[in-house]
């Protein structure tokens, strides 16, 4: 994934946001059997560290001992506030890794799993021609019990050129899709919907022995990838025809409130970002 110049990672060590709190509240869940000794939590896009700032605050020193955490990120000014985070937490074990998203799966030696996947803020980042092997890549990181939780915004606060929003409905699609073709049929991740002060989100977890298949083995990947791919390169036609008949609406007729002037950018916004995944896709 190459980086989004408009992102920004957020960091406020004094405020929990909604998606951090559910993710750490899975973890807390994970850690409270007395019969597991450890973790092994992988942060995929750990950005500045804000998921693990209030790890001290909603963990015990007991939990907190028994977390392996796995940071990865592209940013390296960014894992390094990660890593200063993380250091006074006593964690069982801290790593970081630097690199592309689309290939956190290589920085990991063959068979090593996790028991906790979160990606959280991101999607909407990556390249839509790359989300297929992400989340399919993820799902053969867990462990047998394994869960991974992703969370995104439907709508932004800040309008980041070239980033690609999807809705809990397109999420669904997409989901199925990639669980129709693991051979996952019965299985149906519920797709969470949310609003917020500042934008709208959606999250959803897939818990990888409720997909009640065999090993994801590296043979299904170019299948399952291409399937899924193909959903994703059916919702993008869907949301570029629908962004392009808003923009010729607003050309034709022009913004009558302040309400559609205001949306006319994010339709000029969405319409590059469309375009330019739709190109990148051919």
């Amino acid at each position: 994934m190459n980086s989004i110049g408009d992102s920004d990672a957020y960091f406020n060590p004094e405020r929990m946001l909604a998606q951090h709190q559910a993710a750490l509240t899975l973890l807390q869940d994970m850690l409270s059997d007395p019969n597991v000794s450890s973790v092994n939590w992988l942060d995929i896009a750990c950005g500045r560290g804000q998921i693990i700032a209030n790890l001290a605050t909603n963990l015990s020193d007991n939990y907190r001992a028994k977390i392996c955490y796995h940071g990865y990120d592209i940013d390296n000014a960014h894992t390094r506030n990660t890593k200063r985070t993380s250091e006074n937490l006593r964690l069982k074990s801290v790593r970081f890794e630097i690199g592309d998203i689309s290939r956190f799966s290589n920085a990991f030696p063959p068979g090593s799993t996790f028991e906790f996947i979160t990606l959280t803020n991101t999607i909407h980042e990556i390249f839509p021609n790359r989300l297929a092997s992400i989340l399919y890549d993820s799902l053969c990181r867990l462990s047998p019990n394994g869960c991974l939780f992703i969370y995104d915004m439907e709508t932004l606060p800040s309008l980041e050129l070239g980033a690609v929003p999807w809705s809990a409905g397109e999420v669904k699609s997409i989901i199925s899709a990639m669980c129709n073709s693991i051979g996952a049929t019965t299985y149906e991740p519920a797709v969470g919907q949310w609003q917020h002060q500042s934008c709208n989100g959606w999250n959803v977890q897939l818990r990888r022995q409720h997909l009640s298949v065999g090993p994801l083995s590296p043979e299904m990947r170019d299948t399952v990838v291409r399937d899924t791919s193909n959903r994703i390169s059916s919702l993008i036609e869907q949301k570029l025809s629908q962004t392009r008949a808003v923009l010729e609406n607003l050309t034709q007729y022009g913004a009558e409130t302040g309400d559609e002037a205001k949306a006319k950018e994010t339709y000029l916004y969405d319409f590059w970002a469309l375009t330019r995944a739709k190109g990148v896709q051919q």
